[in-house]
């Protein structure tokens, strides 16, 4: 009898594929940890290492439950990579700018977070692509050219040359570095297409946005809505250059100076320029180039943050008070 019943209870447990990469958050948040945390709140836990060789068979697990551990690198490649867009996903941000989070109003600890899910709880967000000569690509977080792909290559060459820092540390070394290439960016000539309307821009650069954070956690597109299938066009304007430097010493206090358009579909046509797709960048080729983005048709349901249980109970005692 206490055999089967153990069995019955198993059969009722949430299956949850834990995608986690080691390398992010700290040892409060190993793998060891956020397992505990999953099984305490009575999930049944897979294991998959987003960097380790058998994670794109493991995204093909049938799961009640997909959960995302890491950085914005880490919910990109997740997102992008998985086929069964219609599983929940909840997300446990460790990363440093967790921009993907931000925008969802995500915070907290494993502990807390999880212990707040209900994946009846949802939201539906947009996954965008990005078409060019080199074929199509998925991104989450944004298609930039100009300046800030020239920000994550300037990144990039930093880190090879020492340890980077972490936390709140790493996102001001990172605004510093954004005004630095700010400072120093020339010009590019871009056509920029929404819809049946075409527009010859010199500007810094142009960032097509699918969430609200993006760069070293910056809200430049604040009126980005992950549910409309539109994409949000932030244009960086070489007038705006002083007011775009000054507004990165304090970005949560002032409304981002920059022109900005909604649109289901974008062209942009460039050439010599730096670009960048999430947190990838790629450095300026020759010859003129022309990439069209929109969302797919098929969104992906995110857990959105609930009350924690502590919270409701005091509310409830409040009010009976």
């Amino acid at each position: 009898m206490e055999l089967a019943g153990f069995s019955a209870v198993l059969a009722f447990m949430t299956s949850a594929l834990l995608c986690h990469n080691p390398q992010a958050g700290n040892e409060a948040n190993d793998r060891d940890s956020i397992e505990a945390a999953l099984k305490l709140a009575g999930y049944d836990v897979d294991y998959a290492d987003v960097k380790g060789e058998g994670f794109t068979d493991a995204l093909q697990k049938a799961v009640d439950l997909v959960v995302v551990a890491g950085g914005d690198g880490t919910v990109a490649r997740v997102l992008t990579q998985l086929r069964e867009r219609s599983v929940p996903i909840a997300i446990l941000p460790l990363g440093t700018a967790n921009n993907f989070a931000r925008s969802l109003g995500i915070a907290g600890t494993p502990q807390e977070l999880v212990e707040t899910w209900d994946t009846d709880h949802t939201s539906p967000v947009s996954i965008a692509n990005a078409t060019g000569h080199w074929g199509t690509s998925l991104f989450v977080e944004a298609y930039g050219i100009g300046v800030f792909p020239q920000f994550l290559l300037d990144g990039k060459k930093m880190g090879k040359k020492g340890k980077k820092p972490e936390g709140a540390k790493s996102l001001q070394q990172g605004r510093k570095l954004l005004r630095k290439a700010l400072k120093r960016a020339d010009p590019i000539e871009i056509v920029l297409t929404m819809g049946k309307q075409s527009k010859e821009l010199c500007v810094l650069g142009i960032e097509v946005c699918n969430i609200a954070f993006t760069g070293p956690g910056l809200p430049i597109a604040t009126a980005a809505d992950v549910t409309d299938k539109k994409l949000d066009v932030v244009i960086i304007d070489s007038d705006s250059r002083e007011a775009v430097m000054d507004w990165l010493e304090s970005p949560m206090d002032g409304t981002p100076p920059f022109l900005t358009r909604k649109s289901a579909q974008v062209e942009l046509t460039f050439h010599n320029a730096p670009t960048r797709l999430d947190d990838e960048a790629f450095t300026a080729s020759a010859g003129k180039f022309s990439v069209d983005l929109a969302c797919e048709e098929t969104s992906v349901r995110i857990v959105v943050p609930v009350k924690h249980p502590s919270q409701k109970a005091l509310e409830k005692k409040a009010g009976a008070a």
